[in-house]
């Protein structure tokens, strides 16, 4: 039977919520001829005996290193087949009829290439809708959110909206390609949100459809790398697609507020309690410093 939707989840170490994840698409979804792949990086915990033990059912792709969130949700959509592909995260929690209403509205609206749900934090509260793209005011001022103009009713227009839950057109990965394996992690739905507007496409935000984000469960287990992926990333991204400008801009604000968060974070470690943490915020924010100082200096 041919499916309406390929549901793609992209799983590091998070079994749990990868378990939880699953569980929330089937629960949800029973209207819609789907099928679901999920691939592996290499997780040194018990996804792979999860996967087997509890969803047979699901495609499972076990890779033996860590190819990249890019390069991961490329391997599945080779091996899809269906006319709607959804990027998903594991630490995501679909509610209600999210996926049905968001496969409806591309459907309903063929001018739009990508859409996104709206999203929420645990507590309810709102953590992303629509994202433009870097400019001089986003970077001094750390807002990346698109103002709330409507394309269709219930639809927001963006620049991009996050890989955490991501519809797009299987009709626009055929025009446009797929997601550029040079990002390890991070900016790489950005940057394919850039090609596909620049092939004419719309992005949006379907503010009806709702998904809980739990957030970084996954990058938080190595944080200094995962600040280190973040900036590589960030860079790629301001020298493919933005004014050389803004890629100096961006860095040195990086050296500024990495800088002095590594001295807040320093000097926090000399208190009482929670001296680890600390530690480690420390070790993160002096990876992003070195780095960022490192671009500037022109030797990256």
């Amino acid at each position: 039977m041919a499916s309406d939707l390929a549901i793609i989840i992209v799983s590091y170490n998070v079994a749990d919520l990868l378990a939880a994840c699953l569980r929330s698409v089937f629960a949800t979804t029973d209207s819609l001829a789907y099928e679901v792949i999920v691939v592996d990086n290499a997780s040194s915990d018990h996804t792979a005996e999860m996967m087997a033990q509890g969803f047979p059912e699901v495609r499972f792709i076990a890779n033996d290193h860590n190819v990249g969130f890019a390069a991961a949700n490329n391997q599945a959509i080779r091996q899809s087949q269906s006319p709607f592909v959804l990027l998903l995260n594991p630490d995501t929690e679909v509610r209600g009829n999210a996926l049905q209403a968001l496969c409806a509205a591309m459907r309903d609206h063929p001018d739009i290439g990508v859409l996104g749900p709206r999203i929420i934090n645990p507590d309810g509260t709102l953590q992303s809708a629509a994202r433009r793209f870097p400019s001089w005011h986003s970077i001094l001022t750390g807002r990346h959110d698109s103002p709330p103009i409507e394309i269709h009713p219930g639809i927001h227009r963006a620049d991009w909206v996050l890989g955490a839950a991501l519809l797009v057109r299987r009709q626009v990965i055929d025009q446009v390609g797929l997601l550029d394996e040079d990002y390890f992690l991070y900016a790489e739905e950005r940057d394919w949100c850039y090609r596909i507007k620049q092939a004419g496409w719309e992005v949006g935000v379907l503010m009806d459809a709702e998904i809980v984000h739990y957030g970084g469960q996954s990058t938080a287990q190595c944080a200094p790398r995962s600040y280190e992926n973040l900036i590589h990333s960030q860079v790629r991204f301001l020298n493919k697609h933005c004014r050389p400008g803004l890629k100096s801009l961006y860095l040195v604000t990086t050296l500024v507020n990495a800088g002095s968060r590594e001295l807040v974070a320093r000097s926090l470690t000399l208190g009482p309690g929670n001296g680890s943490q600390w530690r480690e915020r420390t070790a993160t924010y002096a990876a992003g410093r070195k780095l960022a100082w490192s671009y500037l200096c022109g030797r990256e």
